[in-house]
């Protein structure tokens, strides 16, 4: 049974809405790549209702397209062990097998038309390795995913990267085997050696720094020489730094717009440098005592980024709650199974706050395209209008187009400035037709303005939009109502913190 979120309400149903009773093949395959763009991202609370929602309304149509049910299948899989819920991970890895007859793919000679489910049963136990420990399963269930592997055709497209991962297993290997550092750290340095530079900004390389990452934390924790306690700690950086600095998605290219953020992963990395945070203030502590107060400042700051990291993808309206989550609190000590999502909501607030004005502007474009808006972006000497958002035409209600005005103001929007600006939008809106206005704002208005008195005098004829006015509340508020948007608004902003601070002066004057 999947996960299933407390409030289904802050569920986008826009994911549901083509899927029909009993659907054509294509609108199953549709049906779930969209679930799959889902767990790829992090999405899970989206991706655990389009799941059952698949099963529900493709009932038949899964029986028939074996294929498509095998891929929810490992959808499903995935989430479980994403959250860390490891026993109906491989409860679920057991049923695929065995439905796919794994013995025949083990055994059978290279086939290109065998390809695709040899990948599937190679991905259900790839995915299940990375958290076995029993040396004897593991070993056993490792001699099964080498199989699969050469058992692949020379022409399968992915048969670099499934190589890489193959490789980073036999790091695993010589760690459960021995806790050896060099071999595990040799595996693992010839697997992404494997991958391009664009490969290893991928989602394909981002798990494999991730599962890299987890080893070498695993050892650093254990007592090593000093030769070796040091080669650790530099390759930990290294690899922290590259995750860093990749996982935006920014060099990952859909329709020329960026991915959005990968903040599953992140959580993951999060929770590896807390550990090793943890272990070199114990260090130092123990030996001089110096740094230790940056190190624990680092540490509060990696606590903060955790919790309100998984308050946006929403782990914490899963039921039941992920061991995933569980582990955050723990390291973050948050008591009990909750966390203060008020706490989280105000941390989002000081972060729109703090934007410049291209953040800000480009914050309020990923909100109202996920509203299902066509977003259209005027040229910045547009003194009217910063976007034109248009609505397509339902059997209820008629286009329309509504102009945002993004306003990165520092302090009150006076009223002398939106007379100036509505002495100059009237007769753009009336040429556009243009029947709602909303400043998208990160300061509320002059008083006056707000109650609409400004906008009501004699000097102002009666206006055919209406006008409203979202301050840095409301749209804290209507972001989190949404939390589709959320992750790739936290790559935004993301972004503008690793700015340098001289381009950080250089750019935040307002539009």
């Amino acid at each position: 049974m999947n996960d299933r979120l407390g409030n289904q309400r802050s569920t986008n149903t826009t994911y549901f809405a083509s899927l029909k009773r009993n659907p054509s093949r294509e609108g199953l395959e549709a049906a779930i790549l969209q679930l799959e763009d889902c767990v790829k991202h992090g999405l899970l609370f989206h991706a655990s209702h389009l799941s059952d929602w698949i099963m529900f309304v493709a009932f038949d149509a899964l029986r028939e397209h074996r294929p498509c049910h095998q891929r929810l299948r490992i959808e499903r899989l995935k989430r479980l062990g994403y959250l860390h819920f490891f026993d109906q991970e491989i409860e679920c890895r057991d049923e695929l097998c065995e439905s796919e007859d794994l013995p025949r793919y083990l055994h059978s000679p290279p086939d290109p038309a065998d390809d695709d489910t040899r990948w599937r049963l190679y991905t259900a136990i790839g995915h299940t390795l990375w958290h076995e420990d029993d040396l004897d399963r593991f070993r056993s269930n490792f001699e099964h995913y080498g199989r699969l592997f050469h058992g692949l055709s020379e022409g399968f497209s992915g048969r670099s990267q499934m190589h890489a991962f193959l490789l980073g297993m036999e790091g695993r290997f010589a760690f459960l085997r021995r806790r050896d550092v060099t071999e595990t750290m040799a595996k693992f340095d010839q697997a992404l050696s494997l991958l391009t530079d664009a490969q290893r900004r991928t989602r394909v390389g981002l798990h494999l720094i991730n599962y890299y990452l987890y080893h070498l934390i695993s050892l650093y924790t254990m007592p090593q020489p000093a030769e070796d306690h040091e080669c650790l700690s530099t390759r930990i950086d290294d690899l922290l730094f590259e995750f860093d600095s990749c996982r935006v998605g920014s060099s990952v290219q859909e329709n020329d717009e960026p991915r959005p953020l990968r903040t599953l992963l992140q959580i993951h990395v999060g929770l590896h440098r807390l550990r090793k945070l943890k272990v070199d203030i114990a260090r130092l502590l123990h030996s001089t005592g110096q740094g230790a107060t940056d190190l624990e400042a680092e540490v509060n700051a990696v606590q903060v980024d955790l919790l309100f990291t998984s308050a946006m993808l929403g782990l914490g309206s899963l039921n039941p709650c992920p061991p995933l989550l569980r582990e955050v609190y723990e390291f973050c000590a948050v008591e009990g199974d909750g966390f203060d999502v008020n706490q989280a909501k105000k941390q989002l607030k000081s972060y729109l706050l703090m934007t410049n004005w291209e953040a800000f502007e480009e914050i309020a474009m990923i909100y109202f395209r996920h509203m299902g808006g066509l977003v259209e972006m005027l040229p910045q000497r547009e003194e009217t209008f910063d976007l034109l958002v248009h609505t397509r035409a339902t059997a209820l209600h008629p286009a329309t187009i509504t102009g945002v005005q993004v306003k990165h103001e520092r302090t009150t929007f006076p009223v002398a400035k939106f007379r100036a600006w509505r002495e100059l939008a009237r007769e753009y809106e009336r040429r556009c037709d243009i029947s709602r206005v909303i400043f998208f704002m990160q300061r509320s208005p002059d008083k006056s303005i707000a109650r609409r008195k400004e906008v009501n005098r004699d000097t102002f004829p009666a206006l055919q939009a209406d006008i409203q006015f979202w301050n840095v509340d409301k749209i804290t508020e209507l972001l989190w109502q949404n939390p589709g948007c959320l992750p790739e608004i936290y790559g935004v902003i993301e972004k503008w913190r690793r700015q340098s601070p001289v381009k950080r002066t250089a750019t935040s004057g307002t539009r």
